[in-house]
C-alpha cells in the first residue's frame, strides 16, 4: 500500500468534509450565476421631500416621443420648450397632481437632409416647421399647447402610476403613465430645498386625436411612445 497517496486522500477528504459542514462547498451553477449578478436596487415608491410645489429643473431634463418610422424604426423627436408642475404631498401621495404644458413649435429633431429638396412642395422652411405647424401634424397655428392634467396618482410596482386627461388638437383622451422614482433628497446641496428625479413612460393613440397622417398606409406609426427624465426642485 502506497502510505503517501492514502495519506493524500484522507487529508482530501478530510479538508472536503470541513468545507462542507462550514458551509464553504463548491458552489451550484444556479448559486454561483446569482453570486455573480448585482443586487437588485430597491424600487422606490416614496419620496423623501417636504410636500409643496416643485418645478421642473429644464436643464436636467429630457422630454421626447417615439413613432413607428416605415415599420424600420422607431423615430425620435424632443420638445424644448414645456413646463412640468408637480403639487405633491409627500404624505398622501395620492392627493398629489401634475400638470405639464408643451410648446409644440419647440419640436426638434436633429434632421440634416436637405428639406427643401425633398420636399419640394412644402410651404414650410424647415422639417421642424412642418412637424409644428402642419395641420396633418402639431397644428401650432391653431392650437398652440399639448396639456396633461392629471386625474390620478397612486402607488404602483416599481414606482408610481399617474393617469391623467392629454389634450391635443382640440381633443382630450385619458392617458396612463409609468413613473420610476431616481431619487429624492430633502435638501439639495445646492439649493438646500426639497428635489427628486423621475423616469417616466407611457403611450398613446394619436389616431384619436385626429392626428392619423399615414397610419392606415402603415408607413407612420399610430401609437406614440413617451419618455421623460428630469430632476424637479421646490418652488
Amino acid at each position: 500500500m502506497n502510505t503517501s497517496r492514502s495519506s493524500l486522500s484522507l487529508s482530501a477528504a478530510l479538508l472536503a468534509t470541513t468545507l462542507a459542514a462550514c458551509g464553504g462547498g463548491e458552489p451550484t451553477a444556479t448559486a454561483a450565476k446569482a453570486a455573480a449578478q448585482p443586487a437588485a436596487e430597491p424600487a422606490l415608491t416614496s419620496i423623501n421631500v417636504p410636500s409643496g410645489h416643485y418645478a421642473v429643473d429644464r436643464n436636467h431634463a429630457d422630454l421626447r416621443f417615439e413613432v413607428g418610422h416605415m415599420g424600420l424604426s422607431n423615430y425620435v423627436a424632443r420638445f424644448e420648450n414645456y413646463s412640468v408642475d408637480i403639487q405633491l404631498d409627500a404624505e398622501n401621495i395620492g392627493n398629489s397632481t401634475v400638470e405639464v404644458v408643451i410648446d409644440p413649435t419647440s419640436i426638434q429633431t436633429g434632421f440634416v437632409g436637405d428639406y427643401k429638396g425633398t420636399h419640394p412642395d412644402s410651404s414650410y422652411d424647415n422639417w421642424e416647421q412642418d412637424l409644428a405647424q402642419s395641420p396633418k401634424f402639431f397644428n401650432a397655428g391653431k392650437y398652440p399647447e399639448v396639456r396633461f392634467t392629471s386625474t390620478q396618482v397612486s402607488p404602483a410596482p416599481g414606482g408610481l402610476k399617474v393617469q391623467g386627461d392629454l389634450s391635443l388638437l382640440g381633443q382630450t383622451h385619458p392617458v396612463t403613465l409609468d413613473v420610476r422614482i431616481v431619487g429624492s433628497a430633502p435638501s439639495h446641496p445646492m439649493t438646500k430645498k426639497g428635489a427628486f428625479g423621475i423616469s417616466v413612460s407611457g403611450g398613446f393613440d394619436r389616431s384619436p386625436f385626429g392626428m392619423d397622417f399615414l397610419v392606415k398606409q402603415g408607413l407612420l406609426g399610430d401609437r406614440v411612445r413617451i419618455g421623460f427624465e428630469g430632476e424637479f426642485q421646490q418652488q
